[in-house]
């Protein structure tokens, strides 16, 4: 049985990867830069398909203020759009670096609301069941960033492929 401080630890423990990914990008160039934003790609595909599934779409039915797990569904929609950009870009083009420093931000700004406002509505109005669930959801990002389901070639078919994960309770 996991309490919401073992959840928290696991969401910052994963955020706290995706900084590491998003600094190896910003840090590398070439192919170095394309296989660092691969990897970035394939963690944080699972890491959001994940968390849409598991965490913010129950948190929106349950939470006394809804709004809180809409704007964090909103914010990944946004992320998954510009992902799906910034894919078919030159790494090394300018258009890629400003595009993907905004992304990096707004993937900063989208954990911290993560951490600073959706986890304590979660922690002060969801069931134990329900955090156990997200928890065991959230601990099977890292492997499932690691597969390659069949024709998830892209960002956002990787993230519909680890929500389908979830919503199986395959993860």
């Amino acid at each position: 049985m996991a309490d919401t401080t073992e959840l928290a630890m696991t969401l910052r423990g994963q955020h706290d990867v995706i900084r590491r990914l998003l600094a190896d990008v910003r840090a590398t160039a070439g192919a170095q830069r394309r296989l660092a934003f691969d990897a970035l790609s394939r963690f944080l595909a699972a890491h959001e398909g994940i968390e849409v599934e598991a965490m913010h779409t129950p948190a929106r039915d349950l939470l006394a203020d809804p709004d809180v797990a809409r704007a964090r569904i909103h914010e990944e929609t946004t992320a998954m759009l510009s992902m799906a950009h910034l894919e078919g870009m030159d790494v090394d083009g300018l258009d890629f670096v400003d595009a993907f420093d905004e992304l990096s931000a707004s993937i900063g700004a989208h954990a911290e609301a993560e951490e600073q406002e959706e986890l304590p509505a979660i922690a002060a109005r969801v069931e134990q069941c329900e955090v156990d669930r997200i928890h065991r959801a959230l601990q099977a990002v890292p492997r499932l960033a690691e597969l390659t389901p069949e024709g998830a070639t892209t960002f956002e078919a990787r993230v519909e492929a680890a929500r389908q994960t979830a919503d199986t309770g395959q993860s």
